[in-house]
């Protein structure tokens, strides 16, 4: 539990009590780093009334999770230094991803940060869950063979 003296940061909405989701939050630079903001600055965003958290965090954590498990490795470090010429709060403002890529037309809107490198993780990593799911059906079935 945290003291009443510790400052609860954005990045405690349960995604830090998992190691994958601290590895991954560490990864796109989305916690424990300080801009470079003045005291004022500071100030000034902890005085502003909380808003509800989006899983956007989650979201982005979860797939990058999946990509490391299912050899997309490419794929995430060109994600990541997508984010990286982003603001934070500009990726993790907008509640949507295109992992799935479902989101081809951009929104002018709330546009999606990286909606290509999103679309290019996402496909790598169903591709190869698939494939995956596959060479596992293959292995049940040689198995099952092998025992009648």
């Amino acid at each position: 539990a945290k003291s009443s003296g510790q400052k609860v940061q954005d990045d405690d909405f349960g995604i830090v009590d998992i190691s994958s989701g601290i590895r991954m939050l560490r990864y796109y630079q989305w916690r424990g780093v300080e801009s470079g903001k003045d005291e004022q600055e500071k100030e000034a965003k902890l005085q502003k009334p909380p808003t509800l958290p989006s899983c956007a965090k989650q979201q982005h954590s979860l797939w990058g999770c999946r990509s490391v498990a299912l050899a997309c490795g490419v794929d995430l470090v060109n994600l990541r230094t997508c984010f990286l010429q982003y603001d934070k709060d500009q990726v993790l403002a907008v509640g949507d991803n295109n992992y799935d890529g479902s989101n081809n037309v951009p929104n002018i809107d709330k546009p999606i940060p990286c909606r290509e490198q999103q679309r290019l993780l996402g496909e790598c990593v169903n591709r190869n869950a698939a494939e995956l799911e596959q060479r596992l059906k293959e292995r049940r079935k040689k198995k099952k063979e092998q025992h009648a």
